[in-house]
């Protein structure tokens, strides 16, 4: 061999390490046997059960976290290749389980010196002193004031499977009441730092005595100085000298909290390491970017528009392979409908209220939070859309790939000890205090009363990656059937064949040790990593490692401090499904420098030594998005939307969403014929709409005295069109509004203003019938060919009366003067439903064109245009049973085939109703409590029964005699819609039930038939309340853009707030490319948007995106890509 080859040769050994185990007997897997197998602890012994031991004076009402368990650590202790488990124990004292190979382990505790008495809570792994061994950080918690026994652990590793307590001499022996505790470098030093998780021992609003969030902050202030900051995070800064020092409120982080997750990543890819905090009960998570100074800010309001209320673990990964880190936060809901209507308790409305308006909190949701990063760590929650959003008493998130197949799946832990979340056992609680309470008798009372809780362990989750933004449930299938309280869990190749193995730290029985099964089924290929920086792999933590092979791109973290209290194998571990070669790995250090390694050999474990492999500098991508915002440039932010002050929701309690809050409109046309467009924005009630005109001086608001003597309407829609035919565009405005305008008809007139050519607008009395209906949808077409423009007013919604149909109108052009023919052209128009958008399109090939209607709770609907008048033509089309909340309608040739399709946007498939033919939702309004007003009542299928959607208290409120009938939870769970109202007030009831909540586009197949194709993911993460349609990029292709939001949902629903915007590039063949990363197509609409008009500025003619938003400031939004034009 030449020289030159034996140095690469020994370079290349220098850095690739190949796993390889001796020749063992290989395992035989059944192809049909289940992903995970749990292993027998007598054959693994792993012996180890967690416990919580509660006596009178020491249990749950002692310490809010008493039923809340420990963690795991899977790390190689012993530096034999080999990963070992570290169990953190309550009651139970911690062990470490040596690994002996083929799942066989031996316990080391004693031998260790790892014996504890200690109440701990999580474990992570660190090589703190740079030695090449990994030494054990224990947080502890618990029953307890004593600081002693609260003082966290560092045991140093002596390179001998013996270890030496040492906290004390770091400085890191802290006593709060701690979690979880992660190291990281904050600072860039090239050093590790340290984040401690901390807790409050107690939820001092004490809502077990009718306390509520707003008595925490009194309470808490009244505690001792020494009690606060035991109840706030820690931060500690490596001094670089064996020491560390307590920065946390100089660093910006001395924050309340009941912290039980943190996930420590760069969110938005500035180079520096930012930390979310999961926290319990009503404080928010706190997401705290790094400033780059040593210093963090909570950006939480900022980049997330809701999180999770009790927030558990939380996870931060890219399990949708865009290569950015998404995140996720685990809730307490159970997926159930028993379960859910008796174990979990109503939101209270006005601490809701309280929390958000007064505290501006994030409004927060008890449902599990699955944060998209859109960019810049800017996310989209679409947990309710992927199918993630409630799996129970929930505590260890981790995304990993399970099945080698390139995508991260999940595992979810849950379970807890006593239901005592358990409605009807509260009130018993109550009851029985009320009844039996003597002087210092409560906690008795408490202890007794506990044992009537029921202990009900539940199997765990996992789900597959569906590799479209969503997940299947595959618990059962995949081998997780064992019910158990489980806590905290690690993931770790512990037989170094190649997929992920599992171990569960359990409450009350003994920890699982799960074999995946995935190699020996010879499934799919795998390639892994060891990072190290010398011996040690401190200098590493956090490295970013991206794969690439073919169309395939991975990201996975260096970071494994993940899920619940629990730390991963330090392994970056990616699954390849069927590709047996990577075309390029690139490992970027935490140092800002990059190791790039091409035509990688699979089916290996690599270990990489940074200081033996040749780096080089990084380059960040540099987006050239395909819109700019110049809102503020253009001064049209003078303009805020004012919503007046309303509560829909104190006549109507069981309201899906506001009716109040539909405004503003926006309207875009040349109104002085300068040839340049001009706007529209429509006010609040008490605020005139604003007219804005280009001047070459910029955007400017023409004043229009008309339009200020008209503030006392709400604006909800409008529309320029010239309606006598002088050339010039007039001004239609309807007029809106919820129940505040109920029995207000003068409120409810819509308005045609006239134009005198130049601009200047006055107010048609005689122009308009009397309207006295809450319309939006306002669409101009000469449909009776006498060469003027009539009108189609769509009635929006009943003010008070949800959801009965308000009127629409056809309005017939006399020479300037609307008449309302309706009921002469088409009675079936009158009351069609809840109008939210039209279209006129030639639907039947008659050559006359059709109205198409959508609307809430409403299907597709088409008008025929006859000699006759307007014949319901909706059932010959096969999109005649989707019905949705459609919000909006446009129509385009986006398949190039000459005529033209239609895109339909609707509430998106990111709610927690999921409709479909099989299993409608359902609404039904009548007088049920006979009371004179009507009651609305949502409903869903449940084991082939209708039960309502919404829980026993809230239902009560709106009607009382519910309480009456049914006194106790479990009676209303268990009761379907026909037990609760009865089946003739059923069926007096006005009653819709929606199948589809999906945006569509229907495309034209030229013969009179249409098909229905749902519209990319992407865009189904919220509501498209509007859109515009233009081939932007002039490449012969119409592409779309979209937004809408819908904010002012009652409170037990999440809002639908996850739509940023989405600009969608046009194929030409009917099909979009999704432009989701907010920094690369400029597009970011994070408001509660309720319209977007195309607008072309100044004489060039730019292309650009008005938005506006409710109870906002509108937004403007370029082209920039006018080369291409």
């Amino acid at each position: 061999m030449k020289p030159s080859l034996i140095k690469i040769s020994l370079f290349l050994l220098s850095i690739f390490f190949f796993s390889c185990e001796k020749q063992k007997e290989p395992i035989i897997i059944d192809q049909d046997a289940p992903l995970y197998t749990l292993l027998n602890p007598k054959n693994t012994k792993l012996i180890f059960k967690n416990t919580s031991i509660e006596t009178p004076k020491r249990f749950f009402a002692h310490y809010n976290n008493f039923y809340n368990g420990s963690g795991v650590a899977i790390a190689d202790f012993d530096n034999d290749g080999l990963a070992d488990v570290f169990m953190c124990g309550n009651d139970t004292t911690n062990r470490l389980f040596l690994n002996q190979g083929d799942f066989v382990f031996e316990d080391l505790t004693n031998k260790a010196r790892l014996y504890s008495d200690q109440w701990s809570t999580g474990v992570t792994t660190v090589d703190i002193n740079n030695d090449g061994y990994l030494d054990i950080y224990v947080c502890n918690s618990g029953p307890t004031l004593d600081d002693n026994l609260l003082k966290n652990k560092l045991y140093i590793n002596n390179g001998d499977l013996t270890f030496t307590e040492n906290a004390a001499a770091y400085g890191l022996d802290d006593s709060s009441y701690s979690s979880q505790a992660a190291f990281f470098d904050m600072d860039k030093d090239g050093d590790l730092d340290l984040f401690v998780l901390n807790h409050s021992l107690f939820n001092y609003s004490q809502p077990e005595k009718g306390g509520t969030q707003r008595d925490f902050d009194q309470i808490f202030l009244s505690k001792t100085e020494h009690v606060r900051k035991k109840s706030v995070n820690t931060l500690y800064r490596n001094d670089g000298n064996g020491k560390f020092s307590e920065i946390t409120e100089e660093a910006g982080m001395f924050k309340v909290g009941f912290g039980l997750g943190v996930s420590i990543t760069d969110f938005d890819d500035d180079g520096y390491l930012d930390v979310y905090v999961s926290n319990d009960y009503f404080i928010p998570d706190f997401l705290y970017m790094n400033n780059g100074d040593g210093s963090f800010t909570d950006h939480l309001a900022s980049k997330a528009s809701h999180t999770s209320y009790f927030s558990m673990g939380c996870d931060a990964a890219d399990f949708n392979n865009d290569g950015l880190v998404d995140l996720l936060a685990v809730d307490m809901t159970p997926a159930d409908h028993f379960l859910n209507k008796t174990l979990m308790e109503s939101m209270n409305v006005n601490e809701f209220r309280y929390l958000v308006n007064n505290k501006k909190y994030v409004p927060q949701y008890m449902f599990n939070s699955l944060n998209l990063n859109r960019s810049k760590g800017n996310f989209s929650e679409i947990a309710l859309m992927s199918g993630v959003s409630s799996t129970g008493w929930s505590w260890a998130p981790l995304f990993l790939d399970l099945d080698n197949n390139a995508y991260k799946d999940l595992i979810v832990t849950n379970g807890f000890k006593r239901d005592t979340k358990d409605n009807d056992w509260q009130i018993s609680l109550i009851k029985r205090i009320e009844e039996e309470e003597e002087e210092g008798k409560l906690e008795e009372i408490y202890f007794s009363h506990l044992d009537s809780a029921k202990s009900r362990p539940v199997t765990n989750y996992i789900f597959e990656n569906q590799k479209n933004l969503t997940f299947k449930d595959k618990s059962k299938e995949w081998g997780f059937t064992v019910p158990s309280f489980s806590n905290g869990a690690a993931y770790g190749d512990l037989d170094n064949d190649g997929d992920l193995d599992m171990v569960v730290n359990n409450l009350e029985s003994m920890a699982f040790v799960y074999r995946n099964n995935t190699t020996e089924k010879k499934k799919n290929h795998f390639i892994q990593f060891e990072l190290t920086d010398g011996k040690s792999s401190s200098r590493v933590l956090n490295s970013k490692i991206k794969l690439y092979s073919g169309e395939t791109t991975q990201l996975v973290e260096y970071s494994f401090v993940r899920g619940y209290l629990s730390t991963m194998q330090p392994l970056a571990h990616f699954g390849l499904g069927e590709l047996n070669a990577v075309d390029k790995i690139e490992i970027l250090w935490p140092d800002g420098t990059m190791y790039v390694m091409n035509d990688i050999e699979v089916d290996k474990k690599y270990k990489i030594d940074k200081q033996k492999v040749q780096s080089i500098a990084t380059t960040t991508e540099e987006y050239k998005p395909f819109f700019f915002d110049i809102t503020n440039a253009a001064g049209i932010d003078t303009f805020k939307h004012q919503e007046n002050e309303y509560d829909d929701f104190e006549n109507e309690i069981l309201l899906p969403h506001r009716q109040s809050t539909l405004g503003p409109c926006v309207s875009v046309g040349d109104v002085d014929k300068d040839g340049i467009d001009d706007f529209y924005i429509g006010g609040g009630i008490g605020q005139s709409g604003g007219l804005y005109v280009q001047r070459v001086e910029g955007i400017i608001n023409s004043a229009q005295s008309s339009l200020t003597q008209d503030s006392k309407f709400e604006d909800t829609g409008s529309l320029f069109f010239d309606l006598d035919g002088d050339g010039d565009l007039d001004l239609y405005v309807a007029s809106g509004g919820g129940g505040e305008v109920q029995n207000k008809t003068d409120l409810l007139q819509d308005r045609l203003y006239i134009n005198d050519g130049a601009g200047n607008f006055k107010r048609s009395i005689r122009g308009l019938p009397k309207i006295a209906s809450s319309t939006k949808e306002v669409n101009a077409f000469d449909w009776d060919s006498d060469g003027d423009l009539d009108l189609f007013v769509g009635g929006r919604t009943e003010p008070g009366k949800y959801p009965l149909a308000p009127n629409s109108y056809l309005l017939e052009n006399n020479n300037g003067i609307f008449k309302d023919v309706t009921n002469e052209l088409s009675s079936d128009i009158r009351n069609v439903g809840m109008v939210t958008g039209s279209c006129w399109l030639d639907m039947n090939k008659d050559g006359r064109k059709d109205l198409v209607l959508v609307g809430e709770w409403m299907p597709i609907m088409v008008f025929h245009n006859t000699s006759e008048g307007f014949i319901d033509g909706t059932e010959s089309y096969s999109f005649s049973n989707n019905i949705g909340w459609w919000s909006s309608i446009d129509k385009g040739d986006f398949d190039n085939d000459g005529d033209e399709d239609l895109i339909v946007g609707n509430i998106g498939l990111n709610n927690k109703y999921h409709p479909s033919l099989e299993k409608p939702l359902h609404i039904f309004s009548n007088d049920f409590d006979k009371n004179g007003t009507l009651d609305i009542v949502l409903s869903k299928d449940y084991k082939g029964q209708l039960v309502p959607a919404r829980g026993k208290e809230c239902s009560t409120q709106q009607m009382p005699f519910i309480a009456e009938k049914f006194p106790m939870f479990k009676e209303f769970a268990s009761s379907t819609l026909e037990d609760i109202y009865g089946t003739d007030a059923l069926s007096e009831a006005v009653h819709y039930a929606a199948t589809n909540f999906a945006s569509v586009y229907i495309e034209n197949l030229g013969d009179g038939s249409f098909e229905v194709k749902d519209l990319p993911m992407e865009s189904q993460i919220g509501p498209i309340n509007d859109m515009v349609i233009l081939d932007f990029n002039k490449d012969g292709n119409l592409d779309l853009l979209v937004g809408g939001n819908v904010y002012n949902t009652e409170v037990e629903t999440p809002a639908y707030d996850a739509n940023k915007g989405l600009f969608m590039q046009g194929n030409g063949d009917g099909t979009f490319k999704a432009i989701h990363k907010l920094e690369e197509a400029g597009v970011f609409l994070p408001l509660n948007v309720k319209g977007i008009e195309l607008i072309f500025l100044g004489p060039v003619k730019r292309p650009s995106i008005l938005a506006v938003n409710n109870n906002s400031t509108p937004q403007l939004l370029v082209w920039t890509k006018m080369s291409n034009n």
